[in-house]
């Protein structure tokens, strides 16, 4: 029930292997889950509207992001790692759920 993700609230968990963001959340703070070394799946929630900068950072694991809602607004620059922008490119991270969303994250981390 919390409207945020503080920043680096998650950050260096060397154990998380997935995340879901509740669906009243609407920022995912800077620095979030920075590190996260075995992060694979993330589920970001229906009102998620801004990825803050270096967000998942380093997190260069991540398989699979789903997402639930559309309202997604802001993807910050850096979001995400180079590696992990890599494997959304070359489809090794499969994104999955509302169009709108994977749309507009992927012209924001500039892939086609």
């Amino acid at each position: 029930n919390v409207p945020a993700v503080g920043d680096k609230a998650f950050k260096s968990m060397k154990k998380l292997k997935k995340v879901t963001i509740g669906n009243k959340v609407t920022v995912i703070g800077k620095n979030a889950f920075k590190k996260c070394s075995k992060l694979k799946t993330v589920v970001i929630g229906k009102a998620v509207k801004t990825i803050s900068s270096k967000a998942f950072i380093g997190d260069n694991k991540i398989k699979k992001i789903t997402f639930k809602g559309k309202k997604l607004k802001t993807v910050k620059k850096n979001a995400f790692s180079k590696k992990a922008k890599e494997n959304i490119k070359s489809k090794k991270t499969k994104l999955k759920g509302n169009k709108k969303a994977i749309k507009l994250f992927k012209k924001k981390l500039k892939i086609k």
